[in-house]
């Protein structure tokens, strides 16, 4: 079965280099050596130092924190920050190929992203709020903060949690200079590869002021094999938990018989009869004839990696303009291409209906339904293929910060500061199928077009007939599927395979931009009592422009159809199935007859790159194979351009839609200590945020779009949505000890919704009426600009015991009532109607639409458990 996003076991050979130099002598000692005199300052670094700090910032907050800080300058372990927040209590991450990406706190993806304090795109969370830093390199940051509890001066919280990511700063490092640089390679055992990765930094600094650059680079190739059941390949039309069902189709005594499955059902087994109506068949001899079998509608096994190309950079400037003035100035960059490649083996009855399978090893359940479930069977496959399938995604972000801060040393200062976020991610995919089927199984065997214009060609000439029986085993639990029955003499010829289908589908350009303007200020009361306020303007635009690459075939057919008019017709599937002779649509054909063309003529695999296959995603008992090679791939579009000069992208009507958010938001929040039987410090305050939305959605055309092409576009719908919320906070800390705290929060949250629940688009349905009228019946929304944003209630009780300098025990009782969400339901809503006559006036209608509604009652609540201990008791080496 799947290896679950498993890295190559790999054999490491690392070169490191790291030199910490500044003008007055050594950046550090090391903590195990005693001091030579009372002068002498001992400077803990590395691993004990960042469990240190870790620590010591969970127990000297005000609220609920966890941390993890860098062991030294680009030593964070990890390969993504998302691999390194997976340390942290409550945290949980997606893996994909081995590297951590989308993270979750508490289960829920509602989480909110700062750098350095402040609102932080990702390239890929652009249209969704839950992070996903598979594109953050670790090495540039200096550490990370999770907040659990939400305070008032923490403007845009999420509803379970805020991630914090930490860069380095000039004013963070000693004076003088300070280099540092790495480098590692790895090879691996199964991609061959070497996964290099480096990164330095460079700063200087002095008590006025001080620069600083830090630089990340990896290229990395992951294996990700993959066999089981054909439904894990993602956007393509093979995605999905597809599952094929026979009833009272097998006999094990009688055996099975090919043809007999060629038209549908077997009939083999006791016919059951009723009345003397034939029920069916006992297949099995319990004396029932509606036992039922399942099993998946296909089989895949394919040799994935994934290659990442991930870049970073930090430029960062701070200065001491006088006495009260600090100025920093930031950018922040990362840049990642990924490559998804699969190649491999597939499969499958063509999505037919009919049982294409007979169970030799089954298991009973649900007697109650008679279901039973199929671990070894014969497959009478329509079409066995070499597939491969490439995925290319290219994101870049960009964040930049200006702030200004005063302190003259007197009970009052603020901070001035201004934000801009720029992020981007381009996903572009294709996959070719090629068969070793003749094609004549799904009537896809012969073809006309330019060079066969009235006696139709074969597809594939060396390709087998009828239906092709394997044998599956497929034991479960983990283990690898085992394929028998695939001659190595047929899989063996590249002369044997011909392209089946060709296609790029499900792509998409994707941008956000935002900026942020916030003032904070802070004013000393009288004894234990301390204010922070301040207010926030912010304006994000989202962007999603979904498409699919439709080539013009036959633009250079001389004798075209009626309809072609030697511009070529624009198709999506350019497969040997596709007839181009869509009556509402461009059409080709052989003139004067109606020898309509295929949208794929005759071609070999052997006329396009191809590679030899070996290895199946850890499957057995498959013979070498051929399938087109995922290298020439790389470049999707232009590969598509050079075998179909003029492709175009095609708009994917309602997935496409623009966001923009205008944001202001003020604060105010008391800070306050004491004694009360125990001695406590905590804040309480409370925000104002008011939001606008406006969105624009797309209105497909009730006109099908042709030979795969989505519908066409009719119109935009803009909607405003307003509204504001009060959102109080509490935190308080009881020292019961000086190495006990106990801690209470309460706070409501709020957080936007993902952008296309609120941006995808609509899709009507019409029909007739009695008139000649085409009248509004119904449709879909796939988004709903209405809604309002996820809002909870949330409290947290901690327990934390704090028993060493670089160690703590917690227990942490969290419980968060999620007032608002998004679910699946219906709205009525006022459409027009297509054509209108004045007998049907008013020419518009309320009608009901599937789309996505608000909900609400939903809760969520648990223990977390944790500890961090550092051997400090041990004796030395």
């Amino acid at each position: 079965m799947k290896r679950l996003q498993s890295r190559d076991f790999a054999l490491l050979s690392a070169v490191s280099a790291l030199a910490l130099m500044t003008a007055g002598g050594a950046y550090a000692q090391d903590a195990a050596q005693p001091a030579a005199d009372a002068d002498t300052v001992v400077i803990v670094t590395g691993i004990r130092a960042s469990n240190k700090r870790s620590v010591d910032i969970k127990k000297n907050a005000n609220q609920i924190v966890d941390a993890i800080s860098a062991q030294d300058i680009g030593k964070l372990p990890d390969a993504t920050i998302s691999d390194s927040l997976e340390r942290i209590p409550g945290i949980q991450v997606v893996r994909s190929a081995g590297e951590a990406g989308q993270v979750n706190i508490r289960g829920l993806g509602q989480v909110a992203t700062f750098l350095n304090g402040e609102d932080y795109i990702g390239a890929n969370s652009i249209t969704s709020v839950q992070p996903n830093y598979g594109d953050i390199p670790s090495q540039l940051m200096s550490g990370a903060e999770v907040y659990k509890s939400a305070t008032a001066n923490q403007l845009g919280a999420g509803i379970t949690g805020t991630i914090n990511l930490k860069t380095w700063t000039p004013f963070d490092l000693k004076k003088g200079f300070t280099l540092s640089a790495a480098a590692e390679d790895v090879n691996g055992d199964v991609t061959r590869k070497n996964d290099v990765s480096a990164n330095a930094l460079a700063a200087w600094r002095n008590s006025d002021y001080g620069f600083l650059f830090s630089i990340s680079h990896s290229d990395t190739t992951a294996y990700n094999g993959y066999n089981g059941m054909n439904g894990n390949t993602g956007w393509s039309g093979k995605a999905g938990e597809n599952w094929a069902f026979t009833q009272e189709d097998y006999n094990p005594a009688a055996g099975w018989n090919q043809s007999a499955v060629t038209g549908g059902l077997s009939t083999y087994g006791t016919p059951i009869y009723s009345g003397g109506a034939l029920q069916g068949y006992d297949q099995n001899g319990n004396g029932s004839a509606n036992d039922e079998y399942v099993a998946y509608e296909g089989w895949y096994a394919a040799n994935q990696t994934v290659e990442r190309q991930r870049d970073g950079f930090n430029l960062a400037y701070e200065a001491h303009l006088n006495d009260s003035y600090t100025l920093s100035a930031s950018w922040f960059h990362t840049k990642q291409a990924e490559w998804d490649n699969s190649v491999g083996f597939v499969a499958e009855n063509k999505w037919a209906s009919w049982g294409w399978f007979q169970p030799t090893q089954m298991s009973l359940e649900d007697p109650g339904e008679n279901l039973y479930t199929v671990q070894s069977g014969v497959y009478n496959a329509q079409r066995i293929s070499g597939y491969t399938q490439v995925s290319r995604y290219d994101s870049k972000s960009d964040h930049y910060d200006l702030k200004l801060s005063y302190d003259h040393g007197g009970p009052f200062r603020y901070t001035a500061r201004l934000v801009f976020n720029a992020a981007a991610q381009h996903d572009q995919n294709i996959y070719i199928d090629s068969t070793l089927a003749n094609q004549r199984q799904w009537g896809a065997g012969l073809a006309y077009g330019p060079n066969a214009l009235t006696t139709p060609a074969a597809t594939n000439p060396n390709g087998y007939a009828d239906l092709y029986p394997i044998t599956v085993n497929n034991p479960g639990g983990g283990t690898a599927i085992n394929i028998q029955g695939v001659s190595s003499a047929l899989a063996g010829d590249v002369g044997n395979y011909a392209v089946d289908a060709i296609s790029s589908e499900g792509n998409y350009d994707r941008s956000a931009n935002e900026l942020v303007g916030r003032l904070d200020g802070h004013y000393d009361g009288s004894g234990h009592l301390n204010f922070d306020f301040g207010a926030r303007y912010s304006q994000r635009l989202i962007s999603n422009q979904a498409y699919d690459n439709l080539s013009p075939l036959y633009a250079d057919y001389a004798s075209s159809g009626t309809q072609n008019l030697g511009q070529g017709c624009l198709v999506k599937w350019k497969s040997s199935d596709v007839i181009l002779n869509q009556a509402s649509a461009c059409t080709v054909a052989a003139a004067g007859t109606s020898n309509f063309f295929t949208a794929l003529q005759p071609t070999t695999l052997s006329s396009m790159p191809y590679i030899s296959v070996s290895s199946f995603g850890g499957a057995t008992g498959l013979p070498a194979m051929y399938a087109a090679d995922p290298e020439a791939l790389s470049n999707p579009e232009a590969f598509l351009e050079s075998q179909y000069p003029g492709t175009v992208r095609w708009d994917q009507t309602g997935a496409s839609y623009l966001v923009k958010i205008k944001q202001a938001a003020a604060y105010v929040q008391g800070n306050f200590e004491g004694v009360a039987f125990f001695p406590y410090k905590g804040n309480a305050g409370f925000q104002y945020v008011s939001t606008e939305v406006d969105t624009t959605q797309e209105i497909a055309s009730p006109v099908g779009g042709q030979y795969g092409a989505s519908n066409p576009l009719a119109g935009y719908a803009l909607t405003k949505n307003r509204f504001n919320y009060f959102l109080p906070s509490l935190n308080v800390a009881f020292d019961l000890a000086s190495d006990v705290k106990l801690r209470f929060a309460a706070s409501r949250n709020m957080q936007m919704l993902d952008a296309a629940n609120w941006g995808g688009g609509k899709s009507l349905t019409y029909a007739h009426d009695l008139y000649g009228a085409f009248t509004v019946q119904g449709g879909s929304e796939s988004g709903n600009p209405n809604l309002k944003p996820w809002v909870s209630k949330n409290l947290d009780m901690s327990l934390e015991w704090y028993n060493a300098p670089q160690s703590m025990f917690s227990a942490d009782l969290f419980w968060v009532n999620v007032e608002r969400f998004v679910t699946s339901g219906y709205i009525q809503s006022d459409e027009a109607d297509q054509t209108c006559l004045p007998t049907n006036a008013p020419c518009h209608r309320v009608v009901t639409l599937s789309t996505l509604v608000q909900g609400s009652g939903g809760q969520l609540s648990g223990l977390e458990l944790a500890t961090k201990q550092a051997f400090t008791y041990l004796p030395g080496i």
